[in-house]
């Protein structure tokens, strides 16, 4: 029997390490300026920082510096940032986590907020994104090593874009005027994943990537920064899904009330999914810059990063079709059942292109601003598939068992495993293009009315277009024809199934249909294949005005900020089976105050604390997108989008406490925020009577609010003085989050449920990583975890409720001086082969078993 509920546990008992005893590292006689840049040393030989603790230097220098309440994850001398991967880079620091694809993070959520309430910049100024439902951006293509820097904005100022009730993550490109003369870096490296059962590509996995940036003409006042990249991988998946569970009681009735009954759950079958992908993302920029002085700075950049992924799935859907016999807590079985075997290929382009342009002037009394930016990403996919199926036989029955990795076992493997045994059903194809635009310019304008007050303002404009096209052709046969005609032969076994799958040869078929075209009928294309297409337009214009002071320990900066924001929409509605153009508008106007201050209680802690309104626009897809009209006995049935939607409206409040060590070689930091958001977004129905009709509508709508406080604790520390001198090139980095969320959900029938985490939002996130380094070696182990959190909250049933499970990932890299220009570089991911789970949230089923295995890379990298 299943109990209702369950409790989940978080150990983090490493947060509690002794940091006291650093302490003795303030008794030494140099401290840090308040500027953050090191003391000198009486007559001392001058200590050369590289490699990892370079790194946390120039990111506790930087966050020491910043007038807000960030954090930064910054490349080394060699030009390498902890992780290939953007979103994998930034979920190592305080309050973000990444949401992953698979073995890799695609988006990064700040403070427990889904990525949807990320606004992600480049260089200032908005990054397009074609995510196919929302505005979360991809940056899963752009490599770590494009950037120099990146910096999470917690606490916003007027002069920051109001989107980003979670965060802002600016990525900041390289300069030819970081360094002095020609700088060179690269790396190249092969790799190998030990996920490779699944047939398909098995071949080695590349990347490699190379930076130049050097200065040139009279007094090298101009310069050019070039970044390439290549990288090409292969691996594959096995999934296990159970789409969806049925409940009975102890005598083996279908439980009436589940939520309420001591039940047995019992999968309704499962999904085997398979899949080899080869992924290649390639790409580089280039920037042009001029700086004749200290004052002026211009510059021309333009960058183009790809990811091309080919991704062939192989699947196989059992569909009990038989009550069944429950034989324990974990174990039954089901007489008859069914079996569709399908083959399917995926094949995804993702482009962003980013062309700005910049000027900055300075006299050390006023000082402009001025940037423009271009950026345009997609999404283009077509994934051609082709179905079989068994139809009902008790050959295909089968016996479950779900304690810890669920198996099943065939009543007749052989007749399971026999291609000859599934007959044809249909061919299809989803086939989607997503494009989105952002033209964005912005002009901020300061002025020092003494030594003390400043004053500035500043306006931006951005215009966000996204076009979304699908089709979904599809195909049947009237000649029976089987799958052992298009039979891929080799033998392959899932870790949960017990017998061989049946696989489809995608390209014998697609060959076969294409060079038989009259074998086949393809349906006409009806007009519900526009409904999911739109074309969505967002303007908007800000304008803002603060106040700065700084002293000599403290620094304000207050003000206002006001955005307009202007809506247009063009879409379809199906009604009754005519499809109808729509076009709908919406415009709404927002004051979004903030205030900053930080006080300097000794040169080495620093307080800060912030208030902030924000704002987190509607998806696209909420406003955007198609609309279904049916009338039957004078009720007239609409789901639709809904364009007259208002954004999410946040308050933000932040307090922190930063200790910072000698030479910024470390930090102690501790802050607390709270977000109200209000005006959260959920599907709710509305009834309106019109004479003889009552239209039922079901859209979303403005509904609830949400509370939000966390605690976020950080400790860097690049040696510990306390260890004997053999260890003096060990040091270490810890942070752990832990968020309360007090939030309501409405469910479809109109009622409210209290939920204690968003979707996407983990309670607890834990990171910490152990490096050293000597004269020829340099080492780090980093160990994450992200706890529990909701893949989705259902407006159903509690029990349709979904929670990704806590992952805990441990990564290594290795790197061994061979010159003074070159090491030798190894990496390993994920090295405790842990897969990404979910499940079920009341009576704890698996729901899905993501295995991927582990990742190792070795190669070399360079510096000249």
């Amino acid at each position: 029997m299943l109990n209702k509920g369950r409790k989940t546990a978080f150990t983090a008992s490493l947060v509690a390490m002794a940091w006291a005893s650093c302490s003795q590292a303030q008794a030494q006689t140099t401290t840090a300026p308040a500027d953050g840049t090191a003391a000198a040393e009486p007559a001392a030989e001058a200590i050369v920082v590289s490699g990892y603790r370079l790194q946390n230097q120039r990111s506790i220098s930087a966050k020491r510096n910043a007038d807000t309440i960030s954090e930064f994850v910054t490349a080394d001398d060699a030009g390498q940032n902890p992780d290939y991967n953007i979103a994998d880079a930034l979920r190592r620091v305080p309050g973000v986590s990444a949401v992953f694809d698979e073995d890799e993070g695609r988006y990064a959520a700040v403070r427990g907020l889904n990525p949807d309430y990320t606004l992600v910049t480049f260089n200032g100024l908005q990054l397009a994104s074609s995510d196919q439902a929302s505005r979360r951006v991809l940056i899963e293509q752009v490599p770590a090593s494009a950037v120099a820097r990146m910096e999470v904005v917690k606490s916003l100022t007027p002069a920051h874009d109001g989107n980003a009730i979670g965060g802002l993550v600016d990525l900041q490109t390289r300069s030819a005027f970081d360094t002095n003369g020609t700088y060179l870096a690269g790396q190249a490296l092969v790799g190998y994943y030990d996920s490779n059962n699944v047939p398909g590509k098995g071949a080695p996995s590349y990347r490699a990537d190379a930076t130049l940036t050097t200065r040139f003409g009279p007094d090298d006042v101009f310069g050019i920064m070039l970044t390439g990249s290549y990288m090409e991988r292969t691996r594959d998946q096995e999934r296990l899904i159970i789409a969806s569970n049925s409940y009975f009681t102890a005598s083996g009735v279908a439980a009436t009330d589940p939520l309420n009954q001591d039940v047995t759950s019992v999968p309704n079958g499962g999904l085997f999914l398979n899949y080899a992908l080869n992924s290649k993302r390639w790409g580089g920029s280039g920037a042009l810059e001029y700086k004749p002085d200290g004052n002026f700075y211009a510059s021309l950049y333009y960058g183009r990063y790809t990811q091309d992924d080919d991704e062939t799935r192989y699947s196989v859907t059992l569909t009990p079709a038989s009550t069944p016999v429950i034989t324990g807590p974990n174990t039954g079985s089901v007489a008859t059942a069914s079996a569709t075997i399908n083959t399917s290929q995926f094949v995804i382009s993702k482009p962003v292109d980013v062309a700005q342009a910049r000027i900055e002037w300075d006299n050390d009394q006023t000082s402009i601003k001025l940037g423009g930016s271009l950026s345009q990403s997609r999404w283009d996919e077509i994934g051609p598939g082709a179905s079989f199926s068994s139809g009902n036989r008790s050959q295909i029955g089968y016996s479950y068992d779900t304690t810890g990795v669920p198996t099943y076992s065939f009543n007749d493997p052989a007749y399971f495993s026999n291609t000859a045994n599934y007959n044809f059903t249909s061919a299809s194809s989803s086939d989607f293009n997503v494009r989105e635009q952002v033209r964005a310019v912005k002009g901020d304008v300061r002025h020092s009315l003494d030594s003390m007050w400043q004053i500035g303002a500043g306006a931006a404009y951005k215009s966000a277009e996204r076009t979304v096209d699908r089709e979904a052709p599809s195909w049947t046969s009237s000649t029976p024809r089987t799958l052992d005609q298009f039979d891929r032969t080799e033998s392959y076994t899932p870790p949960y199934g017990t017998a061989p799958l049946p696989m489809v040869d995608r390209e014998l078929f697609w060959d076969y249909l294409y060079g038989n075209p009259g074998a086949f009928t393809q349906a006409q294309r009806g007009n519900s294949a526009l409904t999911g297409d739109y074309r969505f337009k967002e303007d908007v214009t800000a304008i803002y005005g603060l106040v700065e002071a700084r002293g000599d320990r403290f620094h304000f900066i207050g003000g206002g900020r006001y955005e307009w924001t202007d809506v247009n929409v063009d879409r379809y509605a199906l009604v009754n089976g005519i499809i109808d153009p729509v076009a709908d508008a919406n415009d709404y106007g927002d004051f979004l105050p903030s205030a900053l201050i930080s006080y300097d209680l000794t040169p080495a802690f620093k307080l800060r604390a912030a208030y902030s309104r924000s704002l987190g626009r509607p998806n696209q897809t909420d406003l955007a997108g198609g609309e279904t009209r049916t009338e039957t006995a004078g009720i007239v049935n609409v789901s639709r989008p809904n364009p007259t939607l208002k954004p999410r409206r946040a308050d933000n409040f932040d307090i922190s406490a930063e200790y910072y060590f000698a030479g910024n070689s470390g930090i102690l930091s501790a802050g607390v925020f709270h977000k109200n958001i209000k005006d959260e977004i959920f599907r709710g129905v509305t009834q309106v009577v019109d004479g003889p009709l009552t239209y039922v509508f079901s859209e979303p709508q403005n509904l609830e609010s949400a509370k939000l406080t966390g605690l976020e604790l950080s400790a860097v520390m690049n040696s510990l003085p306390f260890l004997p001198p053999a260890l003096s090139g060990l040091g270490v980095s810890v942070n752990y989050t832990i968020i309360k969320t007090d939030a309501a959900i409405v469910m479809a029938n109109g009622t409210r449920r209290d939920v204690d985490q968003l979707i996407d939002q983990p309670k607890h996130m834990f990171n910490a990583s152990v490096f050293y380094k000597d004269s020829w070696f340099e080492g780090r182990v980093s160990y994450s975890r992200p706890g529990v959190s909701y893949q989705a909250l259902s407006t159903a049933s509690p029990l349709q409720d979904l929670l990704y499970q806590p992952f805990n990932q441990l990564d290594a890299q290795i790197r061994i001086k061979l010159t003074d220009q070159v090491q030798f570089v190894a990496e390993g991911r994920n090295l405790l082969g842990e897969s990404r789970d979910t499940r079920y949230a009341v009576y704890d089923e698996v729901r899905e078993i993501n295995q991927h295995g582990r990742g190792f890379w070795a190669g070399l990298s360079f510096r000249y």
